[in-house]
């Protein structure tokens, strides 16, 4: 989620309720923020939606190359979700990844950022 109203903003500092309180202030007074969540379940209509949209944004030159990326992320569901049984784990982890790679890409635009953990969910919600 990206916010950068003060309307928007304010329907993020909701999270920041209670014991997060002190956050509020940083989520008000930030010119943008954006919100990081993971998906509480994951599936192959998603996991083909996801390569659908890939595709639709031109990152396939091959037919092949959508059927083998389709394929990968089939794979490694499949195993966090039936082996290793850790696919919350998981899909938290590959979150940490996508704010890392955001991170040095606002950066590299020479924006300033600060990392937050921590919210009020269930206030999100």
């Amino acid at each position: 989620m990206f916010a950068s109203t003060s309307e928007g903003k304010k329907r993020l500092a909701k999270g920041t309720s209670g014991f997060f309180s002190f956050k509020e202030s940083k989520v008000l007074n930030a010119s943008h923020v954006v919100l990081f969540c993971t998906k509480t379940e994951i599936n192959d209509e998603y996991l083909n939606h996801i390569t659908d949209k890939e595709d639709e944004d031109g990152r396939f030159a091959k037919e092949e190359f959508k059927t083998q990326s389709l394929g990968s992320k089939q794979l490694f569901t499949n195993i966090h979700k039936y082996d290793l049984k850790d696919i919350q784990h998981w899909m938290e982890k590959q979150v940490y990844l996508n704010i890392g790679n955001f991170l040095l890409g606002v950066a590299a635009l020479g924006i300033d950022t600060v990392p937050m953990e921590g919210i009020d969910a269930k206030a999100l919600d």
